[in-house]
């Protein structure tokens, strides 16, 4: 097995669409085998990418702090996207005290 691994020195956003299990408690008519995972969509900034997982995160503080992680297998990671270029740090350096807008 590679062992890339890739800690992201600068975070930026991404688009993870991936496959969940999907469980249904309930009695079910038919063919059970016609049944499909999960499509899920998750939005967050991208803090790892290995052979083995991403990493994502919805927030960050100033003191550098993560919050929100999702850690996907990458054996379910259908497609991955960019959506910007520029990292969402720059909302912190600019952001001087709370309830700041521009």
């Amino acid at each position: 097995m590679s062992k890339q691994s890739k800690t992201i020195s600068k975070p930026s956003l991404y688009i993870v669409k991936w496959l969940d299990i999907l469980s249904d408690p309930t009695w079910v008519g038919g063919d059970p085998a016609t049944a499909e995972p999960a499509t899920c969509v998750t939005v967050g900034w991208l803090v790892h990418s290995c052979d083995k997982k991403v990493v994502l995160a919805d927030s960050k503080t100033g003191d550098g702090d993560w919050g929100g992680v999702t850690v996907i297998p990458s054996g379910v990671v259908l497609d991955k996207h960019h959506l910007l270029a520029e990292s969402p740090e720059i909302f912190l350096k600019e952001a001087k005290s709370p309830g700041k807008k521009k």
